[in-house]
């Protein structure tokens, strides 16, 4: 179940098509439309659906990621907030400090994008 203060969090955060912010109702129906989509389509791992917006692979993975990568930062979220008891979210990762300079994140960017041979 997920905790009043993350469905706060997240309908103060999510619009919909329209642009205008959506409710906890509007949440639950995004979030289930989603989690249909993903289960509709062939499986395929997070990392390879990022490379298939890319490539467009004709198995309908091609645009995947966007839904799934969406769940995913929800469920890292949730995570992220049951371990700091709502102390903390994804947004504080996302925001927080690092012991990189942006000068080491950016070589550290152009090295992962060359393994994975994706332009940066």
């Amino acid at each position: 179940m997920i905790g009043a203060n993350a469905v706060a969090h997240c309908s103060l955060t999510l619009t919909g098509a329209g642009g205008g912010v959506i409710d906890e109702h509007g949440f639950y129906a995004l979030t289930a439309e989603k989690i249909n989509e993903v289960n509709a389509s062939p499986p395929v791992s997070l990392e390879d659906a990022s490379v298939n917006t890319w490539v467009h692979p004709v198995d309908g993975t091609g645009y995947i990621y966007y839904p799934k990568g969406s769940l995913a930062g929800f469920l890292l979220d949730i995570m992220i907030r049951d371990a700091s008891n709502n102390a903390k979210s994804l947004d504080d990762v996302m925001r927080g400090e690092s012991e990189w300079s942006p000068g080491e994140r950016e070589l550290f960017a152009g090295f992962t994008s060359l393994l994975n041979q994706c332009p940066f």
